[in-house]
């Protein structure tokens, strides 16, 4: 087996944890490892050392499962809760464009984002959170916690 250089070897261990938050089937995951390893064995080793263990028929059930039909927390805030304003923006710098989402609680600062973001959030009195996602981007997740911090107030 040859080495793994350190991108494949944190790519594996990406798709074993998308497996295990329910972002990413099992069939899926395995089918990824096994572009990088090019071979069964080495794939079912990798896997088995990092803790990823056969499943059994009603775990199989549960694991081809669409992510779309996995429960949320009981904390989520759904994207047309009444508590909250949210729009996508987006801003165009250097030929690139960058998204954002933003989320706050209805009926404050004016109740557009640009009047939230031409106000000096301080002197409105509104209080600013940036969360920065992780290497995946701008998912469905991330909305959800600028949501709950938006209803948080």
């Amino acid at each position: 087996m040859r080495r793994l250089v350190p991108f494949e070897t944190y790519l594996i261990h990406e798709f074993v944890e998308d497996d295990e938050e329910g972002l990413m089937s099992r069939r899926d995951m395995i089918r990824r490892v096994l572009l990088i390893t090019g071979g069964i064995a080495t794939t079912a080793t990798i896997l088995t050392t990092l803790g990823v263990t056969p499943l059994t028929r009603s775990a199989y059930a549960q694991a081809t499962t669409p992510v779309s039909l996995v429960a949320r927390s009981s904390l989520s805030v759904p994207a047309h809760d009444a508590r909250v304003t949210t729009e996508e923006l987006s801003f165009e710098e250097n030929s690139a464009t960058l998204l954002a989402y933003a989320a706050w609680p209805s009926g404050s600062v004016g109740g557009t984002p640009e009047a939230m973001l031409s106000a000096s959030p301080v002197a409105a009195g509104f209080p600013v959170v940036f969360i920065c996602h992780e290497n995946r981007g701008l998912t469905d997740h991330i909305r959800d916690v600028s949501r709950r911090w938006a209803v948080e107030g």
